[in-house]
């Protein structure tokens, strides 16, 4: 596959997910979250209201800076501050999934393996 191939394929992967996403959501005024909180960065992907994605990554965890990576992702897509309450009505849905729970679980049986052997 050439660049201009491969150039391509991006555009049209990423104009298929734009369409998916207009299809679970169709609403135009408000902003949309998926957010994948890790055990090292979460990650966000923001549906503007004009339907332009914004992606942004921060540490899971940095208790000098925020007290929950998800709300300060969010507080920082939206441009929001520290002392500002985050406009709900403005916001159709949060999606969240996590890793931890599944990593810390298979660390474990990891570990479980490695002692008997």
């Amino acid at each position: 596959m050439n660049r201009e191939d491969a150039k391509n394929a991006k555009e049209e992967r990423k104009k298929m997910i734009e369409k998916d996403m207009n299809t679970v959501f169709p609403d135009r005024t408000s902003w949309q979250f998926w957010i994948d909180r890790g055990g090292t960065f979460t990650d966000i992907v923001a549906q503007k209201p004009d339907g332009k994605l914004v992606i942004h990554k921060l540490l899971s965890e940095n208790p000098d800076r925020y007290t929950d990576a998800a709300v300060q992702g969010i507080r920082d897509i939206l441009g929001i501050g520290a002392g500002e309450s985050i406009p709900a009505a403005q916001i159709a849905a949060i999606k969240m999934g996590t890793t931890v729970a599944t990593n810390a679980l298979l660390g474990a049986a990891r570990n479980a393996v490695r002692s008997r052997y």
